[in-house]
């Protein structure tokens, strides 16, 4: 590898790691979406926290729960991988308690299994902050009133998702 590779190599590593690490953990995104779905004129709000990560409560769960707070959604929905350590569910705890007042539903992913977390203490923790734990299951939501259904599937890489098991909950 010559001298011109290497530089080239390490800036691209570096800027990476910069990335991964200092950038990406911090980055929040809100995307607003208008569709008329029928509901009578009504509009609901839904927020959607995926890839939450808690291990503690940190600039990026401050900066969450901040963002939450001004976009006010009548519906929070956290899909998957809300802690990668299952020693992270007093962090997560004291970061759920905090969600502005909602309806709450959650699904899992990949990292709740791969963490090993024991998934009847994780249903304990959403379950005493008002969030519902959806793994092939659906919840029937009313917000401003509409009524929505809405299914939670199980992980698709690490758990067993069934989707027909979930529809044949809504009815």
């Amino acid at each position: 590898m010559t001298l011109r590779q290497t530089i080239t190599a390490s800036l691209v590593t570096i800027t990476v790691l910069i990335y991964s690490l200092l950038i990406e953990p911090q980055w929040i995104e809100v995307t607003i979406h208008s569709k008329d779905i029928g509901l009578g004129g009504g509009e609901i709000t839904i927020a959607q926290v995926s890839d939450l990560h808690t291990s503690n409560l940190g600039k990026a769960e401050r900066n969450t729960l901040t963002v939450l707070r001004e976009v006010r959604p009548d519906v929070i929905v956290i899909t998957g991988d809300a802690i990668d350590d299952r020693g992270s569910l007093h962090s997560l705890d004291s970061l759920i308690m905090q969600l502005p007042n909602a309806v709450k539903i959650a699904t899992l992913g990949n990292w709740e299994y791969w963490a090993e977390v024991d998934l009847q203490e994780l249903r304990d923790v959403y379950r005493k902050n008002g969030v519902t734990l959806l793994v092939n299951d659906c919840a029937i939501v009313s917000a401003k009133g509409a009524v929505i259904n809405v299914i939670g599937l199980d992980d698709y890489t690490a758990g067993r998702p069934d989707l027909s098991l979930a529809v044949v909950t809504c009815v």
